[in-house]
């Protein structure tokens, strides 16, 4: 089970509502259930990714991981170049 801090992270996403006097129109979040449960949702996935990353490593080397990692980068990087220099 992963920790997700709902107290403060309830504290956070409600604040906005304290200051609706100073700017008109603002409020906390309209969907506090959904964004915890968001937020439990992205932590228990990158937790899943690490003991994937961590799983790679072992059975690959750190530097053989870190040399993938680093050609898929540049791969994407020159991909996304290519694909959005025609863009004003």
């Amino acid at each position: 089970m992963h920790v997700v801090q709902e107290e403060g992270i309830t504290k956070l996403l409600m604040a906005p509502a304290e200051l609706k006097e100073q700017i008109p129109g603002i409020s906390g979040t309209r969907a506090l259930n959904d964004n915890l449960s968001d937020m439990k949702a992205q932590v228990a996935s990158n937790f899943k990714g690490i003991g994937l990353v961590t799983a790679l490593i072992e059975e690959y080397t750190l530097e053989v991981v870190q040399a993938y990692m680093h050609h898929i980068q540049v791969g994407c990087s020159a991909y996304h170049n290519s694909h959005t220099s025609s863009i004003p």
